[in-house]
C-alpha cells in the first residue's frame, strides 16, 4: 500500500462521459466552448496528479479508443499513428506517451491496439460477440 513502490497509477476521470456530453458543441477545429472546458477537465487531472506527489509517474486513463500500433515506419515515433484525433485533440497532455489507456474501441481506421500502452475492455465477453 505504499504509492512510492507503485509502477503504474490509475486516474478515474471520466474523460469519455466528458467527450459524449460535450461533443455536440465540437466541431472542427475544436471549439471554444468545448475546448475551453477540455482544457479545464485536462488541467484538473494533471493538477490532481501533482497534488499526490505522483505527476511524474506513468498513469492510466479512459478513452473510449484505445492507442494504436503503428507500422515499422510510424511505431514509436508517432503518437497518434492510426489513432483516432477527438482524445487528441480534447486532452492533448493526456495523449502523450506518459500516459496509458483503458479503453472500449480499437483505433480507426481499423488499426490495431497498442497493447503496450493500451488495456482493451469489451463491451461483452468477446465470446458472446459472435452472432448466434
Amino acid at each position: 500500500s505504499d504509492p512510492s513502490a507503485a509502477s503504474l497509477f490509475y486516474h478515474p476521470a471520466c474523460l469519455t462521459d466528458f467527450y459524449f456530453q460535450t461533443r455536440e458543441l465540437e466541431g472542427l477545429p475544436l471549439r471554444r466552448p468545448a475546448a475551453a472546458r477540455a482544457a479545464a477537465v485536462e488541467e484538473r487531472v494533471l493538477a490532481d496528479l501533482e497534488a499526490v506527489g505522483f505527476a511524474r509517474q506513468p498513469h492510466v486513463v479512459h478513452s473510449l479508443r484505445c492507442f494504436a500500433r503503428g507500422d515499422a515506419r510510424t511505431d514509436v515515433r508517432d503518437d497518434h499513428a492510426g489513432d483516432h484525433p477527438h482524445f487528441a485533440r480534447y486532452f492533448p497532455r493526456l495523449s502523450s506517451r506518459r500516459f496509458y489507456r483503458i479503453c472500449l474501441q480499437q483505433p480507426t481506421p481499423a488499426g490495431r491496439v497498442d497493447t503496450r500502452r493500451s488495456v482493451r475492455m469489451y463491451y461483452c465477453p468477446p465470446e458472446r460477440m459472435a452472432p448466434p
